[in-house]
């Protein structure tokens, strides 16, 4: 299920590792730290109400925890499941570290909700533009997911 996790982070967007990377004289350089600063927090594809079933939501906390909540896709598309007679998004919740060198964040998923599914493979991303408001990454792939910052 290798392309599992390349459709996942396209269709969502989504996530980020480990606070606190050091330089070469053991301090953190002014660029991590305000990579860093506008890293942390809590992110989402979309702020739209009507779009909550599939919206994607990372959270990058201080400690380095990192979290998901997303719609699970199998094979490239979104997985459903039958509740009380009705068609509902599967959502995968997962969660792991972060870390930041320079403009890259690299995430490592240890936990989630779906059993069968493991991300054995860190995923990486280059930071692109941030605003407090608005932060762009750049997949693997090439291509790039815009998140907006959770108020």
């Amino acid at each position: 299920m290798k392309s599992f996790p390349i459709a996942l982070v396209v269709s969502l967007g989504c996530s980020l590792l480990l606070a606190g990377c050091r330089g070469s004289s053991g301090t953190t350089s002014k660029s991590e730290r305000g990579y860093k600063y506008f890293v942390i927090g809590r992110w989402t594809s979309s702020t739209l109400p009507e779009m909550a079933s599939n919206r994607t939501t990372m959270a990058f906390l201080e400690s380095g925890e990192y979290q998901l909540n997303t719609q699970l896709l199998l094979f490239g598309k979104p997985a459903t499941a039958q509740v009380e007679g009705k068609e509902v998004p599967v959502r995968l919740i997962a969660s792991g570290t972060w870390e930041m060198a320079e403009n890259r964040v690299r995430i490592r998923i240890t936990q989630t909700n779906q059993p069968s599914v493991k991300f054995e493979e860190p995923f990486e991303y280059k930071i692109i533009s941030h605003t407090d408001k608005k932060l762009e990454l750049e997949q693997q792939n090439g291509e790039v997911l815009a998140l907006f910052r959770e108020e």
